[in-house]
């Protein structure tokens, strides 16, 4: 019974030894053209095995792992790329688009929403970004600079 006790703690001890290498992250993302922030979509951090997203504020910045003691993510290296920046525009549906994109009669004239992305494609995905940070420290800033489509 004291051996399985025993091997139960060196276990526990192991596994929250490993929580306690987690790194909090934070940042903004800025566009590169006038510097304002980029405020809508989330901010992922990929390293092919482990994938953290946060939530991108209207200041253009986010924080990783600082909701409860022990988040954060893993050492290592990371891509880095933005998802849901996109930002919705109203469009007036009229008799002519109607009959080019068959909506129902009923929809006519009624208003309804055309979603455009916010950032270049390039930055939705961690293999076409550019985006790569290496995560060594016990809490580390991350500033990023995006281009418009």
């Amino acid at each position: 019974m004291f051996k399985q006790t025993a091997i139960f703690f060196l276990v526990l001890f192991t596994v929250c030894l490993g929580c306690s290498q987690n790194v909090k992250v934070n940042g903004k993302v800025t566009f590169a053209d006038d510097d304002s922030p980029l405020t809508c979509g989330s901010i992922v951090f990929d390293d092919g095995k482990v994938s953290s997203k946060a939530q991108l504020n209207e200041d253009g910045t986010y924080k990783l792992g600082f909701e409860k003691e022990g988040n954060g993510i893993p050492k290592g290296e990371y891509d880095v790329y933005i998802i849901g920046a996109m930002d919705k525009i109203p469009i007036r549906v009229t008799a002519e688009k109607n009959m080019l994109s068959n909506l129902p009669e009923d929809e006519e004239g009624m208003d309804s929403f055309k979603m455009i992305p916010l950032i270049a494609e390039k930055y939705q995905s961690g293999k076409t970004s550019g985006l790569h940070v290496t995560i060594d420290g016990s809490s580390q800033q991350f500033d990023f600079t995006v281009e418009r489509p």
